[in-house]
Parts: C-alpha cells; structure tokens; sequence
C-alpha cells in the first residue's frame, strides 16, 4: 500500500509523482489479471513510458538542483529502468500475458524496491543539507 510517509522525497511534485506510479502498478496489476488485448495495453504502456521519463526528469533535475553527489549513478538506474521496459514490450510484444507480467515486474521494482532504496538516499541527503534551511 502506498505509504507518503515512506517514499517523501520533501519534494512535492516528486511525491506527487510517486503517488501516480503507485497507481499505475496497480493498474498494470489489474489489467494482467484481466488478461486485457494488445490494443489495450499499448496505450497503458506509452503512457508508463511517457510518465516515467518525465518523472526521471523531473527527479533528476530536483538532484541536480540539491547537488546530489550521486546524480550520475542514479541517472543511470534510471536509463536501466526504462531500458528494461523498452525491451520488454519490444521483445514480448507478441506474448501479451508475458510481457505485462515482466511489465508489472518492473514496474513493482521501480515503485517499491528503486523508491524506496534508491530514492530515499536523495531524500535523505536533503533532509541532511537543507531541511530546515532555506527550502530549495
């Protein structure tokens, strides 16, 4: 369950946005449970892609704006991100079952596991150089 205390990265679009990936893995949950049509599915998944890389930007822009020493190692898990994803629906597109699964997989990983691991360290090194200083 989506949890805004959790995964607060004190930054209100990012939170925002991690709110909306929730939702969106739900969905993705939803329809392969629903067993839905390619014709379906594509425009769920041009919408995920968009979405995740305004999202990636957006994230990234707010670590370039806090100097997050380790912008250049999370911009890659990113890439990696979006990669899989790109694979997937190119590579499964003709196994729909298969390809929303590996979808939902990554979708999972990116909502729970990159969040919260990987994203509460930009939360945490704000909270650490500009909480309770002049807000960004």
């Amino acid at each position: 369950m989506y949890n805004p205390e959790l995964l607060t990265m004190h930054n209100a679009l990012l939170d925002a946005q991690h709110k909306e990936l929730y939702e969106l893995a739900k969905q993705i949950t939803h329809l392969n449970s629903s067993f839905v049509h390619s014709k379906e599915l594509k425009p769920f998944l041009r919408q995920l892609l968009l979405f995740m890389n305004r999202h990636f930007s957006d994230e990234e822009e707010f670590m370039l704006q806090i100097n997050y020493p380790n912008l250049s190692e999370h911009k890659k898990l990113h890439r990696k991100i979006i990669l899989e994803i790109e694979e997937i629906i190119i590579t499964e597109a003709k196994i729909l079952n298969a390809m929303s699964k590996k979808i939902e997989s990554v979708v999972m990983d990116l909502v729970f596991k990159h969040t919260i691991k990987e994203d509460s360290k930009i939360a945490k090194f704000y909270e650490e150089n500009f909480l309770n200083k002049d807000k960004i």
